[in-house]
């Protein structure tokens, strides 16, 4: 299995600062990079556009995104793979789903108040470990500890 860093992607400063620092991660340690960007349910969609040409939108935003914050990442002299993938479906699903074949989860530490319990949401449900990144570039390392922990379960890293 090829080791793995998820960054999940969205418009805000927090999620690039942790694009950037997944990115470090990933030139570090020699693992992939997975860029994730995921379209939730609960958005809705213009009805002259199909759900798919959602999804491709929004892959071909994140590959903006990547090379925005990530200049040079795509070269082929660049020490890191770059996967984009866009999804639709709920944001703490997905990202658990890509934890699966991961090493880390990193995302950014959410602004609005709708999405403040990520990190530790997804902490519950991930496989691995979960870093949420401030637009400060302050790193905070989340765990959850719960009667129902999924620790016993979760491969060995």
């Amino acid at each position: 299995m090829t080791n793995r860093i998820v960054a999940a992607v969205d418009s805000s400063p927090a999620s690039r600062a942790a694009l950037e620092w997944a990115f470090g991660e990933a030139e570090r340690t020699g693992d992939d990079l997975l860029a994730v960007h995921v379209v939730e349910h609960t958005r809705r969609w213009d009805p002259s556009r199909s759900r798919d040409d959602g999804i491709s939108a929004a892959a071909e935003t994140t590959q903006r995104r990547v090379q925005t914050a990530l200049p040079g990442a795509s070269d082929a002299e660049s020490p890191v793979r770059v996967i984009i993938s866009a999804h639709g479906g709920s944001l703490v699903g997905t990202l658990a789903r890509a934890s699966r074949e991961a090493v880390m989860v990193v995302v950014g530490e959410p602004q609005s108040a709708a999405h403040a319990a990520l990190p530790e949401k997804l902490a519950a449900e991930s496989w691995c470990d979960v870093v949420a990144v401030s637009a400060n570039n302050d790193v905070r390392h989340v765990s959850v500890t719960t009667d129902q922990s999924r620790s016993s379960d979760r491969p060995a890293s």
